[in-house]
Order: structure tokens, then sequence, then C-alpha cells
């Protein structure tokens, strides 16, 4: 009997909880886009300087922070792709792949953002890409931006 009704409880607390939920306001057509940024708490556009912090991981290979913004209606499931390469080289040092919905992205008002994602670089040490341009690219869904930024490594 005590079991069924903390069971009852719960599902009670559960719909109350629903219910008492903000509705969701319509967020309109928007037009399929995708914008790349940095940022490891937060969207952050990237500046007329065009740079991206190189970091030490704690496994001792290099990562930069990157995040995307997604202007859609709804994440309906699919991967956010990141590719870095050195400029002007065909190969990539750096790819990741995140499913993404709308419970791993966060809505901004105007679009899903997605942050501090860790792009491990495949490289030997800074040096091979401290002081160079490199190329990000991110995709989703049929849309993709890229940004040539400079590495830094003020740290």
């Amino acid at each position: 009997m005590r079991r069924t009704g903390t069971l009852g409880l719960l599902l009670w607390m559960a719909l109350a909880a629903q219910a008492c939920a903000a509705p969701v306001e319509d967020r309109g057509e928007a037009p399929s886009a995708i914008e790349l940024g940095s940022g490891r708490l937060a969207f952050e556009g990237f500046d007329a300087a065009r740079t991206v912090e190189l970091t030490a991981g704690p496994q001792g290979g290099w990562h930069v922070y990157v995040s995307a913004r997604v202007f859609a209606t709804s994440l309906d499931g699919g991967l956010l792709e990141y590719e870095a390469r050195r400029e002007a080289e065909p190969v990539a040092i750096g790819a990741m792949r995140v499913p993404l919905d709308e419970t791993r992205a966060t809505w901004s008002g105007e679009a899903w953002e997605r942050c501090g994602d860790v792009l491990v670089l495949r490289i030997a040490s800074p040096s091979d890409v401290v002081g160079r341009e490199l190329a990000i690219r991110v995709g989703f869904g049929g849309v993709s931006d890229s940004q040539t930024v400079l590495v830094v490594d003020e740290q």
C-alpha cells in the first residue's frame, strides 16, 4: 500500500511539474544557417582578429574550443560536425561529430547554441599550429560555415 502511494505521489509531482513548465514560444521560420564560433561556456563569434586559443588537454594532447549557433526552428537530431585543417593542406588534423538535439543545445531566443566542444588536434607540439592559420568548418543538416583563424597560445 505504501509503495502504491509513493508511486502515485511521484506521478502526480511529475505531471504537476510538466503543467507548470513555461510554454515554448513560437520560434518562427528562421532560415537554415549555422555560425561557427568559439567559447567554452557561451557562444562567442570570432572577433576581427579571428584568433583561437590552443589549450593543453589533461591527457597530453592539444585542442581548441569551438561552438556553433544553429538557426533552425527545431533540432530533430543529426550530427554536428567539426573539422580543422592547416590552411592550404588537404588532410584534416582534427575532426569530431556530436549528436545534436534540443537536449544538447540551448535556445538563445534566435538560434540553438552548442558551446565548448573540444576539437582535438592531431599535432606533435604546439609549434605545429601556433602562429599559423587554421581553417575550421562546422556543418549540420546540410548547412555549413567555415572560418580561417590564427592559433595563439597565451597561457
